[in-house]
């Protein structure tokens, strides 16, 4: 149906035909701008989402909500209307994660980098592995065991 076909229906919801107020993120990539270190930059990227996540959160509780709006969605098809909202409201969430693990991945590159078989052990961040210990020689005499703790032990030559 062309555009002069379509019947227009009219629409109680808040703030029809209005859009939502797009936030202000100039302070944000003004101290992303300022930021001299990784650690400053993944500061202001936290603060950024923790103010996101409300908004997101909402967004995604109405979308699941219009997927399951009088329960359209049992039965459908995965890629029906109804699960494609669904799945929308799964995704805009997963923004949040997503730049969570690169933040932290972006962190973990910078101040604590994998250590490569070239790193001296010096710089490496876990402590050292326990030390070899000297072989042992066999027993030349027979092994009996030893009485208060019924450890087997070798009599020493």
């Amino acid at each position: 149906m062309g555009e002069a076909g379509r019947r227009v229906i009219p629409v109680r919801a808040p703030a029809a035909g209005r859009a939502l107020p797009t936030p202000d993120l100039t302070p944000y990539l003004t101290a992303l701008t300022e930021a001299q270190t990784p650690a400053e930059a993944s500061a202001v990227t936290r603060h950024l989402l923790d103010a996101a996540e409300p908004l997101l959160r909402a967004v995604s509780d109405y979308l699941l909500a219009a997927g399951q709006w009088r329960g359209q969605n049992r039965g459908a098809k995965p890629d029906s209307p109804p699960k494609m909202l669904m799945t929308a409201a799964s995704r805009s969430l997963s923004v949040l994660g997503l730049a969570d693990a690169a933040d932290l991945a972006a962190l973990r590159a910078e101040y604590d980098p994998a250590p490569t078989p070239d790193t001296p052990q010096a710089k490496r961040s876990l402590p050292p592995g326990p030390a070899e210990a000297p072989a042992r020689r066999p027993c030349a005499q027979p092994v009996t065991p030893f009485h208060s703790t019924g450890v087997l032990s070798c009599p020493r030559p």
